[in-house]
């Protein structure tokens, strides 16, 4: 343990203190972190998360409070498996009282949904997507939008054609219906239907959409994102079979810089 730390074994048979000592863990972690100190401010998180657990039980929500206060600090720092174990906690624990922790769930599940993207595991980030739809109040239409994407985008990478439509139609339907089709996300959600309508071999329909897209925001076109990738090469294929050689190559060249942007990225 971190050197000058006073030690739980020392005030075990007072409970007061014991208290006092899982929230003094956390302070010194803190500044630890605020330094930049990570490996001092994480083994402290983790000792304070084992004090919290002996001293307010595994199912308390001050431990599940602080399990997602370190499942975002290990998202940040790239740490995927225990970010995902210590969010886990959090959910498990939240999900016991859920309609009093709805909003905290919502961003827990949120958190998941993000993590199991990045680890590749789709499956388990649609689970955690459907999970924020089911917490999220009726009124907050714009972040259930963003859901859709997430699960449609997360349904296309399982090749699930029918499912990836069915929610990216769902979230395009909604931007149309109360943005008249101009909002900030819009392009790339013109991206993903898309992608998903040349995967079910729907190419007249799929370039109406990416057309869309490039009309709103030619950035879209250039994030360095597998969703930009695939789309700049779907409309290089397509703008070739009309004979647009300028548009086909055009879009093949922004195809292959985000394909070196992305291989660098690894």
């Amino acid at each position: 343990m971190v050197h000058g730390v006073p030690r739980y074994e020392r005030v075990a048979g007072d409970s007061l203190k014991q208290r006092e000592l899982a929230i003094e863990y956390i302070d010194i972690a803190n500044a630890f972190g605020s330094e930049l100190v990570y490996h001092y401010a994480f083994e402290l998180y983790e000792g304070a998360f084992d004090y919290h657990k002996a001293v307010f039980g595994n199912s308390s929500v001050e431990v599940a409070l602080l399990a997602r206060k370190l499942g975002k600090h290990y998202m940040d720092l790239g740490n995927n498996d225990l970010a995902i174990e210590k969010l886990g906690i959090a959910a498990s624990v939240f999900q016991l009282d859920r309609k009093r922790y709805l909003a905290l769930l919502a961003d827990v599940w949120t958190d998941l949904g993000t993590t199991y993207g990045k680890t590749e595991k789709p499956q388990a980030a649609i689970t955690a997507w459907k999970e924020v739809l089911k917490v999220l109040p009726e009124q907050m239409n714009n972040q259930k939008a963003s859901v859709y994407h997430a699960i449609a985008l997360n349904y296309y990478q399982l090749k699930d054609v029918d499912s990836a439509y069915h929610y990216a139609k769902r979230e395009s339907v909604f931007y149309e219906n109360v943005y008249h089709g101009i909002h900030i996300m819009m392009p790339n959600s013109c991206l993903l239907m898309g992608n998903v309508l040349m995967m079910a071999d729907k190419k007249r329909l799929a370039l109406s959409y990416f057309e869309t897209g490039w009309r709103l925001s030619h950035k879209a076109f250039e994030e360095e994102t597998t969703l930009a990738l695939a789309a700049n090469k779907n409309l290089s294929a397509l703008y070739k079979e009309l004979g647009e050689e300028g548009m086909a190559e055009l879009h093949s060249a922004k195809a292959s810089k985000i394909l070196i942007s992305l291989k660098n990225l690894r």
